[in-house]
């Protein structure tokens, strides 16, 4: 049961860190006032990227 629970867990991580990496790519503060919480938002999508290309990885390592 695990096993199956966490053959799913690199395939979402990585849908959520690609509509993560959109957001903070084609959105700003005019757009949604709460970014501007955040510091740098395309070091931060870059960060997130790198993360995404990790977790498609290990998704493969997986299957």
């Amino acid at each position: 049961m695990w096993i199956n629970f966490l053959s799913l867990l690199p395939s979402t991580l990585v849908t959520v860190l690609v509509i993560t990496i959109a957001f903070l790519r084609f959105y700003d503060q005019t757009d949604f006032p709460y970014l501007g919480f955040i510091a740098e938002p395309r070091i931060w999508s870059n960060r997130l990227t790198v993360a995404a290309i990790v977790a498609t990885v290990a998704n493969f390592g997986v299957e």
